[in-house]
């Protein structure tokens, strides 16, 4: 809105700083999806998987959100879901998912993308998963497909 304003006032000082100000805050979202992306990649790559498991309440302190987020996770299919009325434990290798999740979730990506991204990471594709981050048209182009 800043720069439509400064081109209606014919403000040419204004347009060039709020047009480079928009610039950097564009860089800096590029930076911050980048960071995001390699943080993502790198904890999911980790083979560090024990015989630990553990209770939606205790995956919920660990990970820092409520239960009830964890079951929203579950009918979103992005961790898998235990038979009904089954009390839930999750192994390292789903929490791990789960701080993923809340990692994209924080940096403004929706439900969708996140499922787009593990729906190819599960299925060994890390350059589409890549790309369905950086790039939600491409998530958009695949679903008419």
């Amino acid at each position: 809105m800043k720069i439509i304003e400064s081109v209606k006032e014919w403000n040419l000082i204004k347009y060039e700083a709020v047009t480079l100000e928009y610039i950097e805050l564009i860089s800096e979202d590029i930076d911050r999806t980048k960071k995001t992306i390699e943080i993502v990649i790198n904890n999911l790559e980790k083979q560090e998987e024990s015989d630990l498991m553990f209770s939606k309440k205790q995956a919920a302190q660990l990970v820092g959100v409520t239960e009830e987020t964890i079951r929203n996770w579950e009918r979103n299919e992005l961790i898998p879901q235990s038979l009904p009325y089954q009390k839930r434990f999750y192994s390292q290798a789903i929490l791990k998912r789960m701080y993923v999740i809340r990692l994209l979730l924080l940096n403004g990506y929706s439900i969708m993308i996140i499922r787009k991204f593990f729906m190819h990471y599960n299925l060994g594709e890390r350059s589409n998963a890549i790309e369905s981050l950086i790039n939600p048209i491409f998530v958009h182009h695949l679903q008419l497909e």
